[in-house]
């Protein structure tokens, strides 16, 4: 694997705002990461064959305090990558908690939604996440 990736000391509104989440969502700080989400916020998880319902702002909230009692506090992740877009963030890591690789893309809203987060799509190892179903239920 690569080496992890060193963020930008003065990075785009979008890298911060993506900087922010992952060090927000590593401690499970719902109260921050409220702030950089809009109230419309989803989370998808694909591939979609696992069978992981869109969620919500509140249902993700609700699986991060879960895996939060799970892990004790802390959910380790490594990023290697970030590519910066229009709207768009892509970031390539692994959550190290979980020895899973994950691709995620944070799509951003417009106006004064511009540095707010809208949605979270989080391409998954379909061979490692169906262990996981504990933390984040596959619909049945």
């Amino acid at each position: 694997m690569s080496q992890p990736y060193v963020f930008p000391a003065s990075p785009s509104r979008q890298v911060k705002a993506v900087q922010d989440y992952m060090n927000y969502v590593s401690v499970f700080d719902i109260d921050n990461l409220s702030t950089l989400i809009t109230d419309s916020f989803t989370q998808t998880t694909l591939p979609s064959n696992l069978g992981v319902p869109v969620r919500t702002k509140d249902e993700n909230f609700a699986v991060l305090k879960e895996v939060k009692g799970i892990l004790k506090g802390k959910m380790d992740v490594t990023i290697y990558d970030v590519n910066d877009g229009v709207g768009r963030t892509w970031v390539y890591g692994k959550v190290d908690s979980f020895n899973m690789e994950t691709i995620f893309l944070f799509q951003f809203g417009e106006g004064p939604d511009a540095d707010k987060i809208i949605s979270l799509t989080e391409f998954v190892d379909g061979k490692r996440y169906p262990g996981l179903k504990t933390i984040a239920p596959v619909s049945t």
